[in-house]
């Protein structure tokens, strides 16, 4: 059996992340104008495609490095290739749909 942890190069990896983030980040999207169609229009200034375009970078940011991070403790834990490539793509994107929230989180920590 392969070893998962050396499954994660670079070849192999990208396309698998690239969804995942693609995925967090669209579902970000459709929670936030599911949200905004039940919230008074001062709740939601910039609108919806101005929110859209500006978490693009946080999720790119949170899914790739944090997804990575994941990832990468799950194929050292969990020697198992099925496991390393279902979390190939679930974690980016579970990451990079809670980016916001990360952000926001982070945000407030620093604050106090």
């Amino acid at each position: 059996m392969k070893n998962a942890l050396s499954l994660l190069t670079l070849d192999w990896l990208v396309p698998r992340v690239f969804i995942g983030v693609l995925f967090g980040y669209l579902l970000r999207v459709l929670e936030h104008v599911i949200w905004s169609s039940k919230s008074p229009p001062e709740h939601n200034p910039l609108g919806n495609f101005v929110f859209s375009l500006m978490i693009i970078p946080q999720c790119i940011v949170f899914g790739l490095a944090f997804g990575y991070l994941l990832l990468a403790l799950v194929a050292l834990y969990f020697n198992d290739l099925t496991v390393v490539e279902i979390s190939a793509c679930l974690l980016p994107a579970l990451m990079s749909f809670l980016a916001v929230d990360l952000r926001e989180l982070l945000r407030r920590i620093s604050r106090i």
